[in-house]
């Protein structure tokens, strides 16, 4: 009995542990592992166990913290004294989440909802990585001299903001390169601001262009075709100001292992980071930011959202 007690305050109670294959996945690769539940002094009903995966963004005003998906590993049994159980656990990613950066980082929140007793949580984090295509990309920048800078991977609402900083004979010329992309029919859509250096000024040189399969699997060819788009910029910053088109950009549903660069028509099909093609678990980017903008309250197994906006960490930005 008194060990019961002690079980219904959390000492001597049953505890969860979900253990990943690995800690680091591609978006929309399939995560998969094990939760492995513990139990105590006594025997316990357990009447849930679900994983959360959630988002933390970091900037200079604080952090947002946001839930994307619930996924329900288990429902009621008994777990007895001492006993070790294992159930499977997988869960594909979205492929438009944003990928890991030094602004933002993911974690998956195991809860084991336990009847009578102090319920138990564990914390994993994981990075998340762009696919190959997007990775060569950054490769054939870094041949070029550029490095990421230190926000780079920022989000707004448009989705996710890869920024370069030149190391070498660029930085005469430029300041910085911001970049998105998507995934589309045959290859990566790319638009591309290239902050061009003129006297003690600045001019923001507005470029999009596409980058097909076979420019993508071609390292030599990436970079030359990377080269030559900035050295336009640099030389002609007037032809290049029109606004991009992400802003119109819808989303339609994509699978990259089963059907690399397929046909989808002129939409954007695997934007990174692209809240408005609804990645975050299929929300609207207005419920995403109105989700962040209360304050902390309680849910059914405790998963909250810090009460921080995203018009608040995103500024003013359109």
């Amino acid at each position: 009995m008194f060990k019961k007690i002690l079980a219904s305050f959390g000492k001597g109670s049953a505890t969860v542990d979900l253990r990943l294959y690995t800690n680091s996945y591609q978006v929309g690769e399939n995560v998969q592992g094990d939760v492995v539940i513990f139990g105590g002094e006594v025997d316990q009903k357990i009447r849930s166990i679900d994983v959360g995966l959630f988002m933390e963004i970091r900037n200079e005003h604080g952090m947002a913290k946001h839930h994307i998906a619930t996924v329900p590993a288990s429902g009621p049994f008994i777990i007895h004294a001492h006993e070790e159980k294992y159930i499977p656990f997988h869960y594909q990613l979205p492929f438009t989440l944003p990928v890991s950066c030094p602004t933002v980082s993911f974690y998956f929140d195991t809860y084991l909802d336990i009847e009578g007793g102090a319920d138990k949580k564990d914390v994993d984090y994981v990075e998340i990585r762009p696919i190959p295509p997007i990775m060569n990309v950054f490769a054939a920048l870094e041949r070029l001299g550029f490095r990421q800078t230190s926000t780079s991977g920022k989000l707004d609402r448009f989705g996710q903001e890869f920024s370069f900083f030149p190391m070498s004979h660029f930085a005469q010329d430029i300041h910085e390169i911001e970049m998105r992309l998507a995934l589309e029919e045959q290859g990566i859509r790319v638009w591309m601001e290239v902050e061009v250096r003129q006297g003690y000024h600045e001019v923001e040189v507005k470029r999009e262009f596409f980058l097909t399969q076979e420019v993508l699997n071609d390292m030599s060819a990436l970079v030359n075709v990377l080269e030559r788009y900035i050295v336009e910029a640099i030389q002609q910053p007037g032809f290049y100001h029109q606004p991009h088109s992400y802003h119109t950009y819808s989303y339609e549903p994509y699978d990259y292992d089963e059907h690399p660069f397929r046909h989808h028509g002129n939409s954007a099909a695997g934007m990174i980071g692209g809240f408005v093609a609804g990645a975050l678990g299929g929300m609207l980017l207005d419920e995403v930011m109105e989700d962040l903008i209360h304050e902390d309250h309680d849910h059914d197994h405790e998963y909250d959202h810090d009460g921080f906006g995203f018009d608040d960490f995103f500024g003013d930005d359109e």
